[in-house]
């Protein structure tokens, strides 16, 4: 999974090539909100070789009781480009 600059399917492959988010984002990290944000546009490669965009378009406040680490809820849209191959 890599973040993109833009929103083209261009833009979503150069982001998987050169901007890798790791492989495991600590739970701190998603609740104060400094890896994933409004805005951040993800993309990654599938297993069948399609280009998936996941754009993040607001961050809420946990709204589920219980868990013993309140984490943000994140509303998103995806897009898929399908391989011509």
């Amino acid at each position: 999974m890599g973040r993109s600059t833009g929103t083209t399917s261009e833009a979503c492959r150069t982001g998987v090539d050169t901007d890798a988010l790791p492989a495991a984002i600590p739970g701190d990290d998603l609740d104060a909100g400094k890896t994933l944000t409004k805005g951040m546009v993800l993309c990654t490669v599938t297993s069948d070789d399609n280009l998936a965009m996941l754009r993040i378009t607001d961050v809420l406040p946990d709204t589920k009781q219980g868990r013993s680490i309140d984490m943000p809820d994140y509303v998103t849209t995806l897009t898929l480009w399908k391989s011509n191959e």
